[in-house]
């Protein structure tokens, strides 16, 4: 996250636009503690993070989906609020690039 505050508020805002490519469908909003998976499929000419820079690169998610500056989806990125998981596996296609599933749960 080494950059400009201009260039992450930028990024940000990509993001959210992204995010809101969801279709007609509302967007959920969770108050209460929300676990979040997320699961980062890498393939040809790529290769795993290791873990420390594999958490922070979720940082901008979790900034886009927040009630404060985001999208509200959940109340706040704080561990009282949201319960991390971030896993990384090869796809078995061999994908070029790199795909994200994101996962929003309750109990």
């Amino acid at each position: 996250m080494r950059m400009h505050w201009a260039a992450r508020k930028k990024a940000l805002k990509n993001l959210l636009q992204l995010l809101v490519v969801y279709g007609d469908k509302p967007l959920p909003s969770f108050d209460s503690q929300v676990k979040i998976t997320v699961t980062r499929l890498w393939g040809k000419r790529k290769r795993a993070f290791d873990i420390d820079n594999l958490y922070g690169g979720c940082k901008l998610l979790l900034d886009a989906i927040k009630k404060k500056g985001g999208l509200g989806i959940v109340y706040d990125d704080s561990p009282k609020h949201t319960v991390l998981s971030v896993t990384q596996e090869k796809a078995k296609d061999d994908i070029g690039g790199i795909n994200i599933c994101i996962e929003l749960y309750n109990e």
